[in-house]
């Protein structure tokens, strides 16, 4: 069943943020964030204004779930199939997976459009952030190599022979992507869901996570 996508933004018309949600996803979620702890983790004044009309509640079925992939190109696919397991009855067909958040960060970051909440009307989303736990790949692979350094958590030297492993670098208007950036990872890979918010903008981000 496809959605309608969260806004990016909090709509601040809502009356009552604090009604208890109701639809397809109520049997699965936790008790509301705190919104005002949110916003401190946010350095957008905006969100910060508009916090108190922020709903986010935890997946918990997805907290701690994982899901197994050959390939990177297969991250979308696995993670519908988590979804359909752990969420019964809802029918998610979409989830757009950024292989190159994986490539640069050994994490996934994503939203997928969500059943409306019948409480408010308000189009919703899932935030969903997955670690790599575990990468297997054949001895002497790029793959293998990154494996056992990313078990070292010492981040200089992943930087350094993800750079050296692909000198050649595509070059756009002058703006640099790394060469690792264009290599489709081939190994089994076992994400682990640490993050899943269901919530009326696409990107909570109730951790304060930031990359770029």
């Amino acid at each position: 069943m496809n959605f309608q996508h969260a806004p990016l933004r909090i709509n601040s018309a809502l009356p009552d943020p604090k009604i208890e949600p109701q639809g397809m996803m109520k049997p699965y979620l936790g008790p509301q964030c705190d919104s005002e702890r949110i916003a401190d983790n946010q350095e957008d004044e905006e969100f910060a204004q508009s916090y108190e009309h922020l709903r986010a509640f935890p997946v918990l079925p997805l907290l701690g779930a994982e899901f197994t992939v050959q390939r990177d190109s297969e991250l979308s696919a696995g993670l519908l199939r988590l979804l359909n397991s752990r969420l019964p009855g809802i029918g998610f067909e979409e989830a757009d997976v950024s292989p190159l958040i994986l490539r640069k960060y050994h994490f996934i970051h994503v939203s997928v459009p969500a059943p409306i909440d019948q409480a408010t009307r308000q189009p919703m989303a899932l935030e969903i952030y997955a670690s790599l736990k575990n990468m297997r790949a054949p001895e002497g692979s790029y793959e293998h190599r990154l494996s056992l350094l990313l078990r070292e958590k010492d981040i200089p030297p992943i930087l350094e022979y993800k750079a050296e492993a692909f000198p050649d670098v595509w070059q756009d208007d002058g703006f640099r992507i790394e060469g690792y950036m264009l290599h489709e990872l081939a190994a089994q890979m076992t994400f682990e869901i640490t993050q899943a918010v269901y919530s009326n903008i696409r990107y909570p981000n109730i951790s304060g996570a930031f990359y770029l």
